[in-house]
Order: structure tokens, then sequence, then C-alpha cells
């Protein structure tokens, strides 16, 4: 994507002759690579001192620094960090084969339930054989896929706090000339790239969003208990054995969080169906019943889920991974809302048989990629 310098804000108010303006656009293009190329350097920089006080991961840092040596071995072409991410992220072959793979085993469980349902013994023994070791795989699977998914969370929001409010970015917004309008242009596109996937993100698992918040407030608290401790020691408020065991003690505290990370573990299927109101005081033989008889269907983004013109209710749709948009009429007025992990789709309509006219589901999209 090709960026076009913008000097309204240089040359309002004053007459400039062509060549002069044209000497200034040269300038700028002349300098550009070298200040692009020192803004990569000075989030480098910042990224490693965030990863050195424990507010970065060493997977997450490893990611931002790829993404700022693709951008720096290429000083001519605009910024693309967010892109280089999410292409890296989204086409690792490891990540990619993961989630399909777990797909197919839940699907593979869905298939022996059934099969079981019937009662004989073939079944019952295939089932003994094959199902634990169906279980174990896809735990170990989604075990792997809730870590991607922290780590790219944080990488967003990492890299979203550099595009707006780390020093290199704030020297770019406070200079006026002709160089730094171009960066400050390329700096905003970058962030609102990536503050959308955030947004997405908190709106489709709030529980992932607020684990990495609440473990960066507790690394925080960790910090300032272990300075407390050191100007306690420092002032002679304690005395030096007692100082010892509080400054290891607040040491270990800190380490502990900074080695386990931020964690967050996506819901199970039976804990999405059970939050469901209809599903709430079912019994287990209820919820077996469901894993055996309900689809397990994965959509990309963009594809309808529920279409505008339909003959019957759509069903009951329940979002296991990913956001899903819904057009809904309230009267005669037209709504969206976005669905995400353990949101439900066609409730209403589909108890009901019908539409209710006071609340017409329009029609569903998915928004993010997800079963």
């Amino acid at each position: 994507m090709n960026h076009e310098p913008d000097f309204k804000c240089i040359l309002v108010g004053h007459k400039i002759p062509a060549d002069s303006v044209s000497k200034v656009v040269c300038s700028a293009l002349q300098y550009i690579e070298e200040f692009r190329a020192s803004l990569l350097v000075g989030l480098k920089r910042h990224f490693r001192f965030k990863s050195a006080e424990g507010l970065l991961s060493k997977a997450s840092l490893r990611i931002l620094d790829f993404a700022c040596d693709a951008s720096l071995s290429r000083p001519a072409s605009p910024l693309n960090l967010w892109s280089t991410i999410h292409h890296d992220i989204k086409h690792r072959g490891v990540v990619k084969f993961s989630a399909a793979a777990h797909l197919q085993l839940r699907r593979m469980h869905r298939s022996l339930l059934r099969l079981t349902a019937r009662g004989a013994s073939c079944d019952q023994l295939l089932r003994w054989l094959l199902l634990p070791a169906i279980q174990h795989t896809s735990n170990m699977l989604k075990h792997r896929l809730d870590r991607v998914a922290l780590t790219v969370l944080e990488v967003a929001l990492e890299l979203w706090l550099a595009l707006t409010a780390s020093p290199q970015a704030r020297m770019i917004r406070h200079s006026h000339n002709p160089t730094s309008v171009i960066l400050q242009g390329e700096l905003k596109s970058q962030a609102a790239a990536v503050w959308q996937f955030i947004t997405n993100r908190q709106v489709e698992a709030p529980d992932e969003f607020a684990s990495l918040q609440t473990h960066r407030v507790q690394l925080a608290v960790a910090r300032r208990q272990l300075a407390f401790v050191e100007h306690m020691a420092e002032v002679g408020a304690v005395d030096e054995s007692a100082a010892e065991a509080l400054h290891e003690r607040a040491e270990h505290r800190l380490y502990r969080l900074e080695s386990r990370g931020p964690h967050w573990s996506a819901p199970s299927l039976v804990d999405i169906v059970r939050r469901q109101p209809c599903f709430a005081d079912q019994g287990d033989a209820m919820l077996l019943w469901l894993r055996a008889y309900a689809d397990l269907k994965s959509y990309m983004p963009g594809q309808c889920i529920v279409p505008r013109k339909r003959s019957s209710p759509p069903g009951i749709f329940i979002v296991l991974r990913g956001l899903v948009k819904v057009d809904v009429l309230l009267g005669s007025l037209p709504e969206t809302h976005y669905v995400g992990v353990g949101g439900s789709v066609g409730f209403i309509s589909s108890t009901l048989r019908s539409d209710v006219k006071s609340i017409t589901l329009k029609s569903a999209y998915a928004q993010v990629k997800g079963p």
C-alpha cells in the first residue's frame, strides 16, 4: 500500500513556488528511509526493555523482533508491522495444522458418541479404546492454541502501545517536518489496524483480555512490593535479617509471575453449552446427547451463517471460537450486535418456531474464523 505524503499543513497560508515544493518533497523522500530505519531500531529497543521488565514474554518478543527486522529489510516500503505479524502467525504451519486437527478430533469424538449411543458391545469397545486417546490429543492441541491466542493478544497490545505511546512514537508525533508527517500517517494506520483486532478479541473472549491485564497488574504490584522492601531496609525500618527474608519472598513472587506469564484457557465445549439458558439445568445425559448429535461447523470470515431469506427457523448456533456479526430488527429499527465465545444465535426464533414480531433475526455472518 502506497502512502502519498501530505504537505498541506506545511503549505497552508504560504505561496511557495512549484520548484520549492518539489525540493521539499524530494528532501522528505530522501531521508524517509533513514528516519524509518531509526524508528524501527528504536521500537526494537523499546520491546527489549519491556521484556527485561517482565512485561513482554520471550515468545512475543521474538514475534515483534521478527516484524521489525522484516520492515528493516525494506526501508523504502511503508511500515507494515501488523500485516507481517498477522501473516507470520496465521500461515505458520504448526498453528494451521493444530487448529484443523483439533476440529477433526472433536468431530471424531462426536462420531464415537453417536456410535456408542446404540449400545452395541463392539461400539462400546471401540469407544473404550479410542476415546481416551482422542480426548488427550484434543486437550493438548487446545492448550497449544490457547497459548498462541494469548501470545497474539499480548503482541497486539504491546505493538499498539508502542505505536501510540512509546518515546519513539511521541517524538515523531511532536515533530512537524515533512518526513515526520509521512511517518505519523504510517503509525496511525498501523495503530488503527491493531486496535480493530484488539477490540474483536475483547468482544470474542473477554476473559482472555482480562487475564492479560490482570497479569500486568500483578507484575506492577510485585515490583512495588520489592521496591518498598528495599526502601524500608535502607532507612532502617526493619532489621537486616527480616529485610532479607522479605526481599527473598518478593523476588520469588516476581520471578514466578515473570516465568509463568499470563494464564488463560478457552472454555471447554461442555462449559460453553452449560452457560446457555436452555441447557443450564440439564443433566449430563442431555449434554452427552448434544455433543453426539449437534453439528460442528467452521466458517470463514464473511461467510453467511443465517441467511436473510429462509423458509424455516435457523436453528440454534452456539459460538465456540471466533466472532459473529448478528443483524436484528427491534420493531422497525435495525441493530447490529456481535456475539463472541459462548454466545448463541437463533435461540428465540428456533424455540418458538417463528420470529417474534418485536425482535426479528435478519442475518448472521462470521467475522473471525472459528467453529
